[in-house]
């Protein structure tokens, strides 16, 4: 027997209802193992969303959530382990890294990070 809505459509897995009415999808990050849920008022929204999530995954993009706790050092390193560099390039890159960002700016959440900081930095350098 298939589960339903308050209005009789099926639901799919992972996706449920709560009791004040919006929908809910559930699952399971495959970078992380974490279990990550996200909500929306319309269910034909919802599912909009879950193609989203489903094809960041397959692509083995970071989903917001990885991304809200992903440092800006993490990301530096993820960017030279994609990126085919000469190793002239990545020891200067890594180099300039270590000196002016990796201490202060490197430590912070991505999504902390504003235009004011790269400002600051610019001026400092």
């Amino acid at each position: 027997m298939a589960r339903k809505d308050n209005r009789g459509r099926n639901l799919r897995t992972g996706e449920g209802q709560r009791p004040d009415g919006h929908y809910l999808y559930r699952y399971t990050d495959s970078q992380t193992g974490k279990r990550e849920s996200f909500y929306h008022t319309d269910l034909a929204e919802l599912r909009k969303m879950e193609k989203e999530v489903a094809r960041d995954m397959d692509d083995g993009i970071a989903t917001a959530s990885d991304a809200k706790k992903m440092e800006v050092n993490t990301l530096f390193e993820k960017y030279l382990s994609v990126r085919k560099l000469s190793d002239s390039t990545r020891s200067n890159y890594v180099r300039m890294w270590d000196i002016h960002i990796k201490d202060d700016l490197g430590k912070m959440k991505v999504m902390q990070v504003r235009p004011s900081h790269i400002k600051a930095l610019f001026q400092a350098i």
